[in-house]
């Protein structure tokens, strides 16, 4: 069911998320990297690896980057916190269940003197 990680596709904006993903798809999972202390060097970069990785790992066609996280490290005595970032996978829709429009509408008969 996986894929290969860069096969996974990480816009960077909303401009670019409506450009990238063309096609109807569906929210799979809620993701989360997370520096491992708060002395871990790890940072943007490595947290979206990480989230492009699971993503791939559970066969998700691209990443919509969520926010920005910081978590207290509770075992110091110094004010420490962890970084890290959300994200949700997502995955497109088969062709036979992406919504279609309906057709339009007929218009309504008209009315014409003498017919009722």
């Amino acid at each position: 069911m996986g894929r290969r990680a860069q096969a996974v596709k990480i816009p960077d904006s909303a401009a670019q998320a409506r450009r990238t993903f063309t096609r109807p798809y569906t929210d799979v999972a809620f993701l989360e990297a997370e520096q491992q202390s708060a002395y871990s060097p790890d940072d943007t970069a490595q947290f979206i690896a990480h989230l492009r990785a699971r993503a791939a790992a559970m066969g998700c066609d691209g990443v919509v980057l969520g926010g920005v996280t910081n978590a207290a490290e509770p075992t110091t005595r110094v004010p420490l916190n962890r970084k890290g970032l959300t994200a949700t996978c997502v995955m497109y829709l088969p062709q036979t269940m992406a919504a279609t429009p309906p057709p339009p509408a007929e218009p309504p008969p008209v009315a014409t003197p003498g017919s009722q």
